[in-house]
């Protein structure tokens, strides 16, 4: 049986416990690098996973949608702006943050394309 890094899984606690089985079944070629491949791979499964994986995973997709933590690559590419703008907010409110300043010309290119691609 093949070894999988569940970093990106790791995220939420009991997300690795309750998903290993899945992971196994359905992501075993992704790179669990902590770019968030796991969760997305499992998002793609949601209606195949075990019940408390399912349950699970669908909590963190829901944390994702309002927080840049859950987000590895929204993080990435939004790093510089959530600074700039952002700083103190709290994790939920960062994307809406981030999203009130779309417009603004100082903008970012890579995390005005990331907050599209979200929405």
């Amino acid at each position: 049986m093949r070894t999988i890094s569940l970093r990106s899984a790791q995220i939420a606690p009991n997300v690795h416990e309750m998903c290993q089985n899945d992971v196994v079944k359905f992501c075993t070629d992704v790179n669990g690098n902590g770019d968030g491949e796991v969760h997305q791979c499992l998002s793609e499964h949601l209606k195949e996973l075990e019940e408390p994986c399912r349950e699970a995973e669908f909590k963190v997709q829901v944390l994702k949608e309002d927080g840049i933590s859950l987000n590895p690559k929204l993080r990435k590419s939004c790093a510089a702006d959530a600074d700039r703008w952002c700083a103190g907010v709290e994790d939920g409110g960062v994307v809406k943050c981030l999203q009130g300043h779309m417009e603004d010309d100082a903008m970012s290119g890579g995390c005005v394309k990331k907050l599209q691609k979200e929405n």
